[in-house]
């Protein structure tokens, strides 16, 4: 359940939406920053913003719970709110060659600090 997604071939961010906002990105063509699928946009049992594949194909990505999300949310919002440049699902590799996923990702001048993505039973089981 992505926090990311793209209209227009910019990143947005379920994070930075009010319910108003969320209802008028509802009628825009936004797309799925993972696989480029179009994106549905839902909202967790918990309040919590997110985008979802329309269908999922070949997209390599899983589903996480509401709980993962909401906190990937929180952590996104209160970082942007600090001023900090927030990227989340942002991709990287170790300079050993080793890809890594950040939940959220954050830059701010030379600072970076970013929350890896844990195994989702692992945070689900209630592991932080």
């Amino acid at each position: 359940m992505p926090l990311r997604a793209r209209l227009n071939n910019e990143d947005i961010f379920a994070f930075n939406y009010d319910e108003d906002g969320w209802s008028e990105l509802k009628k825009q063509p936004v797309f799925m920053q993972c696989c480029d699928t179009k994106a549905v946009l839902k909202k967790s049992k918990l309040g919590t913003l997110f985008f979802a594949h329309h269908g999922k194909g070949d997209c390599s990505s899983e589903g996480e719970s509401a709980e993962h999300i909401y906190l990937k949310s929180l952590i996104a919002k209160t970082a942007a709110r600090l001023g900090w440049n927030v990227v989340t699902e942002k991709e990287g590799e170790t300079p050993d060659g080793e890809t890594w996923v950040a939940d959220v990702y954050c830059t701010k001048g030379s600072a970076k600090c970013k929350r890896p993505t844990l195994p989702h039973s692992e945070v689900d089981g209630g592991v932080i």
